[in-house]
């Protein structure tokens, strides 16, 4: 909670820029799948991640198991998702 208030804008919710600091790992990989993975968790596709989207990010980072992980990457890579 407190990471997610301390990055999110005046509006409560995240832009990528901010997305990116907190997931700092996706700057490393190429503009397109770290635009994809801010994309996967934009949900309502608003250009921000809000506090439900962000909690997504963190589980499915953090604390999800490998099938799960394995699913998002493949979702990354998926151009029909």
């Amino acid at each position: 909670m407190r990471v997610y208030k301390k990055n999110a804008g005046t509006g409560q919710n995240m832009n990528k820029e901010a997305f990116f600091h907190v997931f700092s790992e996706l700057q490393t990989l190429p503009n397109l799948v770290a635009n994809a993975a801010f994309n996967l968790f934009d949900r309502g596709n608003t250009g921000v991640v809000d506090f439900r989207e962000f909690c997504t990010a963190v589980a499915i980072s953090c604390l999800s198991s490998k099938k799960e992980q394995i699913h998002f990457v493949f979702d990354l890579f998926d151009g029909n998702h």
